[in-house]
């Protein structure tokens, strides 16, 4: 495993980046380099097991815990295509979004002032 900088750090496997589902290279922010060393460390796990399949939901909730101490991470739902929305029902992920933003305006406005919170699109995760 290698890094590449370009607009943060990348992990390298065979000289590519590691990419999610959605063939989208994982890129980390430089001022998170254990995190990087993290993915790294769990994808050389997989490379090593013949056949590993995608980790469990637990597996992956209890990973995510682990950050939490440090960073905030809100998981959205992608956006449903307009072709398979139900016009009488909000989405999950406005639903999501209806739980989420009073918790970030309260954060941004009432514990850490200034504070601003940025998201990325779903495609990027």
């Amino acid at each position: 495993m290698t890094f590449q900088r370009h607009h943060g750090l990348a992990i390298l496997l065979d000289k590519l980046p590691i990419r999610t589902q959605l063939k989208k290279p994982i890129v980390v922010p430089e001022s998170k380099p254990l995190l990087a060393d993290a993915i790294a460390l769990e994808c050389c796990s997989y490379e090593a097991l013949p056949n590993a399949s995608t980790p469990s939901r637990d597996a992956t909730i209890s990973n995510v815990m682990r950050y939490l101490h440090a960073d905030t991470l809100i998981f959205y739902a992608p956006t449903t295509p307009e072709g398979q929305r139900d016009p009488n029902k909000k989405t999950l992920r406005e639903l999501q979004v209806e739980e989420a933003e009073p918790v970030v305006k309260w954060l941004t406005t009432v514990l850490w002032p200034g504070t601003k919170i940025e998201y990325s699109t779903t495609t990027e995760i």
